[in-house]
Parts: structure tokens; C-alpha cells; sequence
């Protein structure tokens, strides 16, 4: 039985290597990008490889090209068994500024693009009877502090949370939603992050690869993690599954007791009370 995939920015970085991956791995993959030419050159080194790729021009901040492309996709292959959501782009310029508006595309791709393209590859699935997983990109900047990208590791942790949320909801439609955080990649998008290297040398990391990435994702879109499993691609190149779902806590104060409540109801029941006014034109009697 064929396996078919659809890959959002699938023409370069990793989104090129998951589609090399999976081609040699027998699935039919669905190329799309913004850019005709590299999302061509990205199915002809499938091809190359023994593979079976098409070339899908989309630009994911557009809706109805993501929804033409899933369509052209169930066209050619009739089935969808894996969707991998992995266009984004890093932010440029200081957040702070506030002549720099261009922070707001990268919250329009890195997350609101994607949560459109899982309602689309959902509704594509359920066209197409298929039964298959949905992968979205996050980052492991969804649980890091990285103080050169603010709005990307918000659209990313923004991520963990809809997968985490939505994992149930369509699951009850047989399509099981993951969610794939890797470090730092080297890739020409993560290089030309300002600051970035200074960054990591004070960290002492290293790069990881596009190849390492998708090596995760094959695993991720292939494996048997429960719906709204998140993996991480860590940056000393191990993986590992995401298991805390609720947040380390310290106690700052605890809740008061029910007694302790009704009892400063009543205190300040009792603080409110003041003499009423006389009435008006009522005068003092000796």
C-alpha cells in the first residue's frame, strides 16, 4: 500500500531533507513551496534517488494555495497518510523597535499559517478517507529562552500548546497530531539568525544538521507516539519525547481555607458598615 506525504517549505533545509528521507523510504511526497524552482530541484533529487515526488508551488500565508495544493496532492496520489507543516522563517530585526513591523509575519507563518494548514490537511484527510498523522515544526526555543528571537519562540511555543490541545479533537477523526522541536539547525535560515552565534559560543553548542532533523521527523511521522506527542531533537543531538504536560510550580501563597474566607467576608461586611446620613431637611432635636 503507497504511503503519501505533504511537506510545507519543502524546497530547502529541512523540510528538503524530510522529503529525501521519506522518498527513500517508499512514501509518495507531495513537495510544496513558495519557491517553483527550489520545490522542482527538491523533487528531482527524490526523483533521483529512486523516489516519487511532485512539485507543488505554495505560499502558506495564503489559504486558498495551501488549500490548492493539498487538492493538486490528493489529485496525483489519492491518499494522505502524513502532513508535515514545516515552512516558517526566524524573525528579523529587534522585536523592541518599534519601526520593525516585520515581527509580525513571522507570527502570520510560524503559527497562524500553521493552524490554518491543520484544519486544511484535516479536512484533505477526511476527503480522502485517510487515516494518517499530521507533524507540525516547533522548536525547542518553545521551552528555551532565546532572547534574538521572541516572536519565533512564541509562535513555536504556541505550537506545543495547539498540539497538546488538539491532539483529542482529531484523534475522534483517526488523525493523530504531532508535534517535532529540534535546536538550532544549520541551514541558511537559522545562520543568518542575528546573534546567534554569540549565543551558542557562550553556550558551548554546536550546530545541528538538516539531515539529523529529518532522521527525527521520519521517526516522529513512522513511530507510535500518542496523538499530541511532542519529540525533541535536543542540540547535543539525542531525542527524546516531551513528557511533562504541566508546568514546574513554587508556592507563593496558599488558597485559604473555606473558613478562612467566609471569615473575611465577614470582616469586611463589618468594615463597610457607616452611620447613615440624616434625612434631608431633618434637623437636631435638643
Amino acid at each position: 500500500m503507497s504511503r503519501n506525504a505533504f511537506i510545507t517549505g519543502a524546497g530547502a533545509g529541512i523540510g528538503r531533507e524530510i522529503a529525501a528521507r521519506l522518498g527513500r523510504a517508499g512514501w509518495r511526497v507531495t513537495i510544496a513551496d513558495m519557491s517553483p524552482a527550489t520545490a522542482e530541484s527538491a523533487a528531482a533529487e527524490v526523483k533521483a534517488q529512486g523516489g516519487s515526488a511532485q512539485a507543488v508551488p505554495c505560499d502558506v500565508l495564503d489559504s486558498a494555495q495551501q488549500a490548492a495544493a493539498l487538492d493538486q496532492h490528493l489529485k496525483a496520489y489519492g491518499s494522505l497518510e502524513a502532513v508535515c507543516l514545516n515552512a516558517g522563517i526566524f524573525e528579523s530585526g529587534p522585536f523592541l523597535d518599534l519601526n520593525n513591523t516585520a515581527w509580525q509575519k513571522t507570527l502570520d507563518l510560524d503559527f497562524t499559517a500553521v493552524l490554518e494548514g491543520t484544519r486544511l490537511a484535516a479536512a484533505a484527510m477526511e476527503k480522502s478517507s485517510s487515516k494518517g498523522t499530521i507533524m507540525l515544526m516547533a522548536s525547542a526555543g518553545a521551552f528555551y529562552p532565546a532572547p534574538f528571537c521572541p516572536v519565533y519562540c512564541a509562535a513555536k511555543a504556541g505550537l506545543v500548546t495547539f498540539v497538546r490541545s488538539a491532539a483529542e479533537p482529531l484523534s475522534e477523526k483517526n488523525i493523530r497530531l504531532l508535534g517535532l522541536c529540534p535546536g538550532l539547525i544549520s541551514t541558511a535560515l537559522g545562520k543568518a539568525i542575528p546573534a546567534v552565534d554569540d549565543f551558542m559560543a557562550g553556550r558551548s553548542m554546536q550546530w545541528l544538521t538538516a539531515k539529523r532533523a529529518a532522521e527525527a521527523a521520519q521517526m516522529l511521522i513512522e513511530g507510535d507516539l500518542e496523538p499530541g506527542a511532542l519529540m525533541m531533537l535536543h542540540q547535543t543531538g539525542e531525542i527524546f519525547e516531551v513528557l511533562e504536560q504541566e508546568p514546574s510550580l513554587r508556592l507563593i501563597q496558599r488558597a485559604p481555607s473555606p473558613a478562612e474566607v467566609e471569615d473575611s467576608m465577614v470582616q469586611d461586611a463589618e468594615n463597610s458598615q457607616h452611620t447613615l446620613p440624616e434625612a434631608a431637611g431633618g434637623a437636631s432635636k435638643s
